[in-house]
C-alpha cells in the first residue's frame, strides 16, 4: 500500500454553518497522512468563521491547517485559486463546506493515482445525502464514464456538460495551473478544471463510494438563479478550451493516426451540438472552431464534411455547398436541418425527386401535408405543367405566394423568381444549378 506524498485539502467556505463542522470532522477522520488543510473563509456573515477557528485550535496538534479570511465575499473561484496557490502537497483534493468524506477517501484516491503513472486525477464514486444526512436516490454525476470512455472521448463528452463531482476528486499538483479555474468563474470552475486536466492526461476511477454529496434547498435554488451566468461561463469554457494550443498539439499528435483524429473531432462536434439549444451562440463558436481546424488540417475530409453540415443547419446552404465542392472525395450525406422536399405531382419524374434527396441537400418530405402542416422547413416540387394547370387553386396559390414551389421544366438552367424553375432531367443539375436553387431557398427563408 503506497501512502507517500502530502495531500493538500482545499476547503472554500461561505455561510456554511449548518454543515461545516461535519465536513471538518470528516477531514480530520481521514486515515491518510500527511495532509494539510487550507481553508478560505470567503466573507461569511454567519458563524462559519468562529466554527473554523474553534475547530482549528482543537486539532492543532493533529493536522497542519492554514486559514485565510476574506473580508469580502470574492467568490468560490477566487477562494479555490487562493487555496491552490498556497498548497504545498503533491496531490490536491477539494471539498465543499456541506459535503462529507468517508475515512478512507483520500487513501483510496492516492493509491489509485499512484498505481497509474499516466493518470492526472482519480475519482471515487458518489452517494447523495439530504440536509439531514440521509441517503437519497438521485443521480447528478456519472463517474462510470471515466472507465467507459477514453481520455479524449471523455473530454468531448464534457463539452456537453459536467458529469464529475469535485469532492470526489484528487489531482496531481504538478499538472495544475491557476488559470485552470478561470476568473470569477462561479458556476463552472470545476468543469473547466476537468477539461484542462484531461488535456494533460487520463482520469481513473476508484471502486469505492467514499464521498457523500449533499443536496439541499440552498444549492438547488442557486442553480436556477444563476442560469444566465452559467450559460456565459459555458460559452467561455468552450472558447478557452476548444481554441487552446494544448488541444491543437494533441490534434497534431493524433493526425498521424487519422482514424483517431477523425473520431476525436467528430466526438467534439457531436457533443457541442447536443447542447446548442442551451445557449445558441455555441453553434457559432463551433463554426469558427471548425474553420480553424480546417486551416490547420486542410486535407481533412472529415472536417470539410462537418463544416458543410453545420453551415447547412445554420441556414447558410450556399456556403455549405461551396465548402463541399472543395473536396470531391466527400460522398453525399444528409445535412442537419436541410429542407424537406415534398412531391405533389404524380406526373413528376420520380428519378428527379430521388436524385435531389440523395444529394443530401434535401430530406424526403413524402408524408408531409404541404397545406395542413404547421412546419415551415419544406419546399414543394411539381412539374411546371401541373403547376400551370392549378394556378387558381387556393392552396397552390398560397404555397406559391410563400415561395415554396420548385417547378421542373424542360429548361436547361435554373430560373429564380416567385417560383424556382429547374431542369426536369437530373443530369442537367450540377453545383451551379444547386447554387441557384439554394439562393431561392435562402431568400424564401428570410422572407417567410
Amino acid at each position: 500500500m503506497m501512502t507517500k506524498g502530502k495531500v493538500s485539502v482545499i476547503l472554500p467556505v461561505y455561510n456554511g454553518e449548518s454543515y461545516l463542522l461535519e465536513t471538518l470532522e470528516s477531514i480530520r477522520a481521514q486515515t491518510y497522512r500527511p495532509i494539510e488543510l487550507i481553508i478560505v473563509n470567503d466573507g461569511s456573515v454567519d458563524s462559519s468563521r468562529d466554527i473554523c477557528l474553534e475547530w482549528i485550535n482543537k486539532v492543532a496538534l493533529e493536522i497542519e491547517v492554514r486559514f485565510f479570511d476574506n473580508f469580502l465575499n470574492l467568490g468560490v473561484c477566487n477562494a479555490l485559486r487562493k487555496s491552490c496557490e498556497a498548497a504545498t502537497g503533491e496531490f490536491i483534493a477539494q471539498i465543499g463546506h456541506d459535503d462529507v468524506w468517508k475515512p478512507n477517501h483520500l487513501l483510496d484516491l492516492v493509491d489509485s493515482l499512484n498505481s497509474s503513472p499516466n493518470a492526472v486525477a482519480s475519482f471515487s464514486n458518489v452517494e447523495y445525502i439530504n440536509g439531514h444526512g440521509e441517503e437519497i436516490k438521485i443521480k447528478i454525476f456519472d463517474h462510470k464514464l471515466i472507465n467507459s470512455l477514453t481520455q479524449y472521448k471523455l473530454f468531448a463528452r464534457l463539452l456537453s456538460g459536467n458529469v464529475l463531482c469535485a469532492p470526489g476528486s484528487l489531482f496531481r499538483a504538478r499538472n495544475y495551473r491557476s488559470e485552470f479555474w478561470g476568473l470569477q468563474n462561479e458556476r463552472l470552475q470545476d468543469h473547466r478544471l476537468w477539461m484542462h486536466l484531461l488535456l494533460e492526461g487520463e482520469f481513473i476511477l476508484s471502486d469505492t463510494v467514499s464521498v457523500s454529496y449533499r443536496v439541499h434547498q440552498n444549492n438547488l435554488s442557486s442553480a436556477h438563479v444563476m442560469q444566465l451566468q452559467g450559460q456565459l461561463e459555458f460559452f467561455e469554457l468552450h472558447q478557452k478550451i476548444m481554441f487552446s494550443d494544448k488541444l491543437f498539439q494533441i490534434f497534431d499528435d493524433l493526425y498521424i493516426d487519422y482514424i483517431m483524429f477523425e473520431e476525436f473531432i467528430t466526438a467534439i462536434y457531436d457533443s457541442v451540438l447536443q447542447v446548442e439549444e442551451y445557449f445558441p451562440p455555441l453553434r457559432y463558436n463551433l463554426m469558427v472552431w471548425l474553420e480553424k481546424v480546417q486551416e490547420r488540417y486542410p486535407l481533412s475530409s472529415c472536417v470539410t464534411r462537418l463544416r458543410s453540415s453545420l453551415l447547412c443547419s445554420l441556414g447558410a446552404i450556399r456556403k455549405s455547398l461551396l465548402i463541399s465542392k472543395s473536396d470531391v472525395s466527400i460522398a453525399a450525406c444528409a445535412k442537419r436541418n436541410s429542407p424537406f422536399l415534398v412531391p405533389v405531382d404524380s406526373k413528376l419524374d420520380h428519378k428527379l425527386f430521388q436524385f435531389l434527396v440523395e444529394t443530401g441537400w434535401f430530406r424526403d418530405g413524402r408524408g408531409i401535408d404541404p397545406v395542413g402542416s404547421s412546419r415551415d422547413d419544406f419546399f414543394v416540387i411539381a412539374s411546371k405543367e401541373e403547376f400551370d394547370g392549378l394556378r387558381k387553386d387556393e392552396n397552390i396559390s398560397t404555397l406559391a405566394s410563400r415561395r415554396r414551389m420548385i417547378l421542373a421544366s424542360d429548361r436547361d438552367d435554373v430560373l429564380v423568381g416567385d417560383q424556382c424553375i429547374i431542369p426536369i432531367k437530373k443530369e442537367k443539375i450540377g453545383h451551379n444549378q444547386l447554387d441557384q436553387i439554394f439562393r431561392f431557398i435562402e431568400g424564401a427563408r428570410m422572407v417567410y
